[in-house]
């Protein structure tokens, strides 16, 4: 990989990327020290993009009936670079995005897909994926879009010379903390992958920079009028996290009681063990005893 060049990848409502690519190509958004955009089109710096292309390769194995068991996806995991189409070649981050994939166990084919195929519940309508439930109703699936939306995060993560440029223009981040009646976090992928820039902040906050208004801004959780509802999302993170903390340690409290009384039970049915031999061997002695006293009662008459 070339690790000189600067790297863009563009988040943000899909509206207001291409707005702002234009803006950045009429020099009229101010970058300050970072890269401008210089590919001929917005959709190379988007992470559907290439979403997209590994998606209908997926669409065409299933229609095909050739991506139905773990054996079939495994190699399918590997060939699929070389299978793209003229179409998406050109884009700059394939290389990146196939080993983000790699190194992140979560976005590989392998695990998002193994259950579905194995199962035999993938199947294709209109160019979609679909799936049968438990109740057999038929389901949108869309595991591996969302999964791979939060690929292109991690590839900032993983490349030193990727950057993320997220326009935070007509996202509305009033329900950032909100879940739905399924424990799910409401919102479409745009705030997934805010939450998930939130959440390794540690590790992107000198490679994501966010831009409003065509001005370089603060992350929405240090300024802004949602700083609010960010501090509700981090709030109920940190309890669940102690929440989590707990159950582990009432497991681990379990675990040690029930091993301590497994332990127990074993040293009392080993005393119970030993006291039965003892009984058996006293028994045995007595019964030895008994015929030696009868041998001698014996001699004793035959003299």
């Amino acid at each position: 990989m070339d690790t000189d060049k600067m790297y863009i990848l563009l988040f943000g409502m899909d509206d207001q990327r291409i707005l702002f690519y234009q803006d950045v190509i009429s020099r009229k958004v101010k970058l300050k020290r970072f890269p401008s955009l210089t590919e001929s089109s917005s959709s190379a710096y988007v992470i559907e993009r290439y979403n997209k292309g590994v998606h209908e390769l997926i669409v065409s194995k299933v229609s095909e009936k050739k991506l139905e068991t773990v054996e079939e996806l495994q190699e399918f995991e590997k060939e699929w670079p070389s299978l793209l189409s003229e179409e998406y070649k050109h884009l700059p981050h394939w290389k990146r995005y196939w080993l983000s994939m790699q190194w992140n166990p979560k976005n590989r084919l392998l695990n998002i897909f193994k259950k579905v195929v194995t199962e035999r519940k993938l199947f294709v309508e209109k160019g979609a994926l679909y799936y049968r439930n438990k109740y057999k109703d038929k389901k949108s699936f869309n595991k591996h879009i969302e999964r791979w939306c939060k690929n292109g995060i991690d590839i900032a993560i993983y490349c030193p010379n990727v950057r993320i440029y997220f326009v935070l223009d007509k996202l509305n981040m009033h329900n950032i903390s909100k879940k739905n009646c399924y424990g799910h976090y409401e919102g479409d992928y745009t705030c997934k992958e805010l939450r998930y820039i939130f959440r390794h902040w540690d590790e992107l906050k000198e490679k994501v920079v966010f831009f409003e208004n065509k001005k370089i801004v603060k992350a929405p959780w240090i300024r802004g009028k949602y700083v609010k509802e960010w501090q509700k999302y981090s709030e109920i993170r940190k309890r669940r996290f102690t929440w989590n903390l707990n159950k582990q340690a009432c497991k681990s409290m379990e675990n040690i009681k029930s091993s301590t009384f497994l332990t127990r039970e074993r040293a009392h049915e080993h005393k119970n063990l030993q006291s039965l031999l003892k009984e058996a061997i006293g028994k045995q002695n007595n019964v030895s005893e008994q015929k030696r006293a009868s041998a001698r009662r014996q001699r004793v008459l035959t003299i």
